[in-house]
C-alpha cells in the first residue's frame, strides 16, 4: 500500500489516466510525497518491525505507530521483557513494561495502518498538487494586480501521524 499512487494523483489533477505525457514528472512527485511523510511519520502500512528502543522507567516510544501487536522485547543479555500496554498505549507508539527498566532493549513489534488514515492522504494530495503547479524556485508571483503564494500544506493534519523523535 502507497500512501498516495500515480492514479490517484491524476485523478485529482483531471488528467486522465490514459495520459501518459507528464507520468514521468508525476511519477517523481508521487515518490517525493511517500518519502516525506514516511520521513514524519514512519512506514504508514503494516508490517513487522525491529528496533532498538530507549526505556526510561518501563516505557519506551517505538519509531512506527500504531502498534498492533508485541513480538518481544529484550536486552543484550537475551533477558525477555513482558509489555504491559494497553491499545491507547500501543496506538501512541509507547510500550509499557512490568518491569521499571531503564535500558535499551530490542523490540520487535507489528505496527502500521491496514488503510491509509484519510488526513494522511490529503496532506499527500495537497503536498504532491502544490508540488505539480509550483514553478520550480518560486516563492510567488504576481501578475495584473493579482498575487499568489506558494505555500506549502500546513503539516499540522500529520500531527496525530508522526513519530515520536527521541
Amino acid at each position: 500500500m502507497a500512501i498516495l499512487l500515480l492514479t490517484t494523483l491524476k485523478v485529482h489533477l483531471e488528467i486522465p489516466v490514459s495520459n501518459t505525457s507528464q507520468d514521468a514528472l508525476l511519477t517523481d512527485i508521487v515518490d517525493g510525497v511517500n518519502a516525506h511523510i514516511i520521513k514524519l511519520c514512519g512506514e504508514i502500512e503494516v508490517d513487522d518491525f525491529s528496533e532498538n528502543v530507549d526505556f526510561f522507567e518501563g516505557r519506551g516510544f517505538t519509531a512506527n505507530r500504531p502498534i498492533n501487536s508485541v513480538t518481544s522485547v529484550v536486552d543484550e543479555d537475551s533477558n525477555t521483557y513482558t509489555d504491559d500496554s494497553t491499545a491507547h498505549l500501543l496506538k501512541s507508539g509507547l510500550i509499557q513494561l512490568e518491569s521499571l527498566t531503564t535500558n535499551e532493549l530490542t523490540v520487535s513489534y507489528n505496527a502500521g495502518y491496514a488503510a491509509v488514515p484519510e488526513d494522511v492522504q490529503l496532506y499527500a494530495i495537497r503536498l504532491a498538487e502544490h508540488k505539480y503547479y509550483k514553478k520550480a524556485g518560486a516563492v510567488s508571483e504576481s501578475a495584473e494586480g493579482f498575487s499568489i503564494k506558494y505555500l506549502e500544506p500546513e503539516q499540522s493534519m500529520l500531527a496525530p501521524f508522526k513519530k515520536m523523535v527521541g
